[in-house]
């Protein structure tokens, strides 16, 4: 980020859904968005997006290469950053409720 021309080249955030409530990974997350507002404060933030899922949140490559290989895959800006996917994933988290289970003893 701290190269001349890092202001010429697009920001692509793809991280996929996984450990979002792992602590770590958001801190990485808000860390790198850090640095790229800190380098280009008026930059943009870009994601991979195709026509079936123009809305997932900085989907994978791998992801889409699975679900989406057929697709025409292209970039937007990213609307949920990071933060707010964090917040998000909390609400939803405790928003939740949890079954009681029965637990079975096999003999």
């Amino acid at each position: 980020m701290k190269q001349s021309d890092f202001k010429a080249k697009k920001f692509i955030l793809a991280y996929g859904s996984s450990m979002q409530t792992c602590k770590a990974c958001t801190e990485s997350k808000k860390r790198i968005l850090e640095l790229f507002r800190k380098y280009n404060a008026d930059g943009t933030v870009y994601q991979l997006a195709t026509g079936s899922m123009p809305n997932e949140d900085c989907p994978h490559p791998l992801w889409l290469g699975i679900r989406c290989r057929f697709s025409k895959w292209y970039l937007t800006e990213c609307i949920n950053l990071p933060e707010k996917a964090v917040e998000e994933s909390k609400k939803n988290k405790r928003s939740k409720k949890v079954k009681n289970r029965e637990i079975i003893i096999l003999k």
